[in-house]
C-alpha cells in the first residue's frame, strides 16, 4: 500500500516516522526528481509519499529465507528458479488488491500456508492469530468475467499437472463487503486431458464467500479436481445461481 500526506509542516522532520514505524520507504513528492528521503536525517517537504515495502511471505530455497512484498513476486521467483515444488508461507494477515491475484504457473506444485510464529528466524508470522487469513479486499470486476488481468478469483489454477495447495492457512473472501459476480475464491479450468487440481489440506478453511451469478461460492471449477482432505474445510460460502455453495 502507499498514502500521500499533504501539507506537512515546514519542522516536520521524517526520519521520527521512519524511526518509529519499520518497514515504510518515504518519498518527496515536491522534488524535482522525486528523491527518496534519506531516513537518517531530518528531512523536510509539504508533500511525502509513505510506501509500505514490509514483506508478506517468504519462500525458504536451500536453507534461505526469501522474503516478497507481494503473493505474484513468489510465485514469480518460484518461476525464475525453476522452484516447480514450491512453498509460500505467509507472515502476514493479508488484504489481497486486485492486482496481486495469483495464477500457478502451469505444470507447477505450490503451496500457500503459514509461516511458523515460533520460528527463531527474521521472517515469522505476526499476526494475531494461529494462521493467517488472506481476505478478498476488492468487488470482481464483472458479473460475466470469470478471469481477467486483473481476476475475479484470488487464485486461478490451470494447465497439466498444475496444482494448487492451502495449508495451515485461511481464505476468506468477505462476502458482505466483497461477493458478486463469478466471485469464487478459486478457479480451477483447463481443457482435454489437462486436469489442474486444486487440494484443501488439513489446516485450510476456504470460508465466506459468494457468487451471484454462476459458479461455487468457494471454488469456480471448468475442468480438473478438488479434493479437500481431512482437516481441511469449506464453510459459509453461498452462491445465488443454484450452483454449488462451496463447488
Amino acid at each position: 500500500w502507499s498514502e500521500t500526506v499533504e501539507n506537512l509542516p515546514a519542522s516536520f522532520t521524517y526520519y521520527a516516522i521512519e524511526e518509529s514505524i519499520n518497514g515504510v520507504s518515504l518519498t518527496d513528492l515536491n522534488a524535482a526528481d522525486t528523491k527518496m528521503i534519506d531516513p537518517h536525517y531530518a528531512y523536510s517537504a509539504s508533500r511525502v509519499e509513505i510506501t509500505n515495502i514490509l514483506p508478506i511471505c517468504k519462500i525458504v530455497n536451500g536453507g534461505v529465507e526469501i522474503p516478497f512484498t507481494t503473493l505474484r513476486a513468489a510465485v514469480k521467483y518460484a518461476q525464475d528458479n525453476n522452484l516447480t515444488t514450491a512453498t509460500i508461507e505467509m507472515m502476514v494477515d493479508y488484504v489481497m488488491p486486485e492486482d496481486d491475484t495469483v495464477s500457478i504457473p502451469a505444470g507447477y506444485d505450490i503451496t500457500f500456508t503459514t509461516a511458523d510464529k515460533l520460528d527463531s528466524t527474521n521472517y515469522k508470522y505476526v499476526g494475531s492469530g494461529t494462521k493467517a487469513t488472506v481476505t478478498r479486499g476488492f468487488t470482481p470486476v464483472n458479473a460475466t468475467v470469470i478471469n481477467s488481468s486483473t481476476g475475479n478469483q484470488l487464485f486461478t489454477v490451470s494447465g497439466a499437472e498444475t496444482k494448487l495447495r492451502f495449508g495451515d492457512i485461511v481464505i476468506d473472501g468477505d462476502k458482505d463487503n466483497q461477493s458478486g459476480g463469478k466471485g469464487s475464491l478459486v478457479y480451477v479450468n483447463s481443457s482435454g486431458n489437462d486436469v489442474p487440481a486444486l487440494f484443501i489440506e488439513s489446516g485450510a478453511t476456504l470460508q465466506n464467500a459468494k457468487s451471484t451469478v454462476t459458479g461455487g461460492g468457494a471454488v469456480y471449477i471448468d475442468h480438473g479436481t478438488v479434493s479437500v482432505l481431512s482437516g481441511g474445510a469449506i464453510k459459509d460460502c453461498d452462491a445465488d445461481n443454484g450452483n454449488g455453495g462451496a463447488i
